[in-house]
């Protein structure tokens, strides 16, 4: 369906970002990076795509990367709109280890 989606609006930054979601919840880790970057480029201001990012980064072993992520969607106001997961993310993988 997202595919459909993205055929009909190839700049949509939203279903990028969906989409690129549900290859990481396949573990296409490659293609899911590839989507959320796209994600990120045609809708800098999405927070969740931010939260997604680091979630693949994770998934990936690159902390460093995933933290400034968490940072930036926190940033973007992902709290407000979504809840403390992404500050939750933060505090046990990047404040408490010394990555961020």
């Amino acid at each position: 369906m997202l595919n459909m989606v993205l055929e009909l609006s190839p700049n949509d930054g939203v279903a990028y970002n969906n989409r690129g979601y549900v290859k990481y919840k396949k573990n296409d880790l490659k293609e899911a990076l590839k989507d959320i970057e796209r994600a990120i480029k045609y809708y800098p201001a999405n927070s969740y795509a931010f939260r997604n990012r680091a979630l693949i980064y994770f998934a990936m072993k690159q902390p460093d990367k995933a933290c400034v992520d968490l940072q930036r969607a926190i940033q973007l106001g992902f709290t407000p709109m979504y809840g403390n997961e992404v500050q939750e993310l933060l505090e046990k993988h990047c404040l408490l280890n010394g990555t961020h």
